[in-house]
């Protein structure tokens, strides 16, 4: 069976990349996926401190907070869901806390090997990012993160919620709903 985690990066419980989110979710469950979802507006999180324990000391991260729970579960995940709205033309600042940490799956001289990651090969994930700018080209950020989880080993895919200005739009928008539940399909073949 396999296991999909998604982590929720925006601040607003049942906004827009929630909405998205937990529809791709529900349909994993379908298909016969286990679930496991983190809101990490509601965890007591503290950023990447630089400090390289997770190369000299430990082959996780040292700090300790909530984090150590999304980390460890997104490791031992078959696919991930991230989420967030585009803030000021970036990811909130929940979800790039997360990314930052994620600096722990690298192993110590990842600039130096071909297989830089300490996470077992073959996952797969989901870049969920809303925005109220219907602009296709706006705020396109997705290729960005993208790139960080492929040097991780991650097969990527993104979608992208455009035009949401108010929180409970794409509750309305039955072709992003329908897109969602067709990337689930991707994420657990």
């Amino acid at each position: 069976m396999k296991k999909l985690v998604c982590v929720l990066g925006s601040p607003r419980a049942g906004g827009n990349s929630e909405t998205i989110a937990i529809r791709l979710v529900d349909k994993a469950k379908q298909l016969g996926a286990t679930t496991e979802c983190f809101r990490l507006h509601d965890m007591t999180l503290k950023g990447c401190s630089g400090c390289m324990g997770c190369k000299t000391q430990s082959d996780s991260c040292v700090v300790q907070d909530d984090m150590k729970s999304v980390l460890d579960a997104v490791a031992g995940a078959d696919a991930v869901v991230l989420t967030s709205p585009i803030y000021f033309g970036q990811i909130s600042g929940q979800l790039k806390c997360f990314v930052d940490r994620t600096f722990s799956y690298l192993v110590p001289d990842f600039f130096k090997t071909s297989n830089p990651s300490r996470l077992q090969p073959g996952k797969k994930l989901a870049l969920i990012l809303t925005q109220g700018d219907p602009n296709e080209s706006a705020h396109n950020i997705a290729p960005e993160y993208e790139e960080i989880f492929k040097f991780m080993g991650f097969e990527t895919y993104s979608l992208r919620g455009l035009g949401l200005g108010a929180p409970t739009d794409a509750a309305g928008r039955a072709e992003l709903l329908k897109e969602a539940e067709a990337l689930a399909g991707k994420l657990l073949s």
